[in-house]
């Protein structure tokens, strides 16, 4: 649902939300996941964008239960996360 480009310091939002009307809380957990990026190091586009300590930093966004609830509901892939210390895991929907 977003991605962020780190040479650009970019992040860029799946314009299919708006047709959705997310609701601000999914943006604004978009936001708060991808500019988790920046402060975890090697944690872009690569094999563990989704380290623990990505996930940690991750698991205290605002409303992210409600966020990927909505999320999941609308049919866009998450990662799930119970506890900061597991290793995360990516629930695809469709």
């Amino acid at each position: 649902a977003a991605c962020y480009y780190p040479k650009k310091h970019l992040i860029v939002i799946h314009p299919f939300l708006l047709e959705k009307n997310a609701p601000q809380f999914v943006i604004r957990y978009l936001i708060y996941h991808e500019c988790c990026h920046q402060f975890i190091e090697d944690s872009t586009h690569d094999k563990q964008a989704h380290s623990p300590a990505f996930m940690k930093l991750e698991y205290n966004a605002p409303n992210r239960e409600k966020a990927l609830n909505w999320l999941e509901r609308e049919g866009f892939p998450t990662i799930r996360l119970t506890d900061p210390d597991r290793t995360p895991q990516t629930k695809q929907i469709g």
